[in-house]
């Protein structure tokens, strides 16, 4: 905490910054033994699989290999001074993604999982499924990008920016490069 604050952030931005961090709700978890079902019990959890870029984690199989991990280790439960410095940037500095448009409906809105200062701080977003209503751009002012994964045909449809605009809602332009 002794460091200067420019010093701090750039040690933030590293070790919380370039990732894709993908929000799943799991129902059912199987229990195997020697790669055989033993028993399904009932979960009805989030969860998150981090992959050690930013990527499109519906693309991964046509992408190649990208280091996956189950957990995202905060530092703001460390103290108050890093919760206060660190609370946002996970959002801010991270491609956030979905497991389905539902689970970003339920998680942001009805559950309101994120402060309003985190869910303010998303700047990227993936979802395999439906493009954001207007609603879900009012209620992420920061968004800027987002990608949408596959349609029925399992094709997939691209980056989309955010247009923001002053006195008018937010629209979507399809953007045909990746990133």
């Amino acid at each position: 905490m002794r460091l200067p604050g420019e010093v701090r952030n750039r040690i933030y931005e590293y070790a919380l910054g370039g990732y894709t961090i993908n929000i799943c709700y799991e129902t059912y978890r199987t229990t195997y033994m020697n790669d055989q079902p033993v028993k399904e019990e009932p979960v009805f959890k989030y969860h998150c699989i981090v992959f050690d870029k930013p990527t499109n984690p519906y693309l991964e199989n046509r992408m190649g290999k990208v280091g996956i991990s189950y957990s995202f280790t905060l530092l703001n439960s460390v103290c108050r001074q890093l919760y206060l410095e660190t609370a946002i940037l996970p959002y801010k500095l991270n491609t956030i993604a979905f497991g389905s448009h539902n689970i970003m409906m339920n998680f942001l809105l009805f559950e309101r999982r994120l402060s309003r200062q985190q869910r303010s701080a998303i700047t990227k977003l993936v979802l395999p499924d439906n493009l954001p209503a207007s609603n879900i751009l009012d209620y992420l002012p920061k968004l800027e990008k987002f990608y949408l994964g596959f349609d029925r045909d399992n094709n997939w449809k691209g980056w989309y920016r955010v247009i923001r605009e002053d006195g008018q809602k937010p629209r979507i332009v399809h953007n045909n490069r990746w990133g």
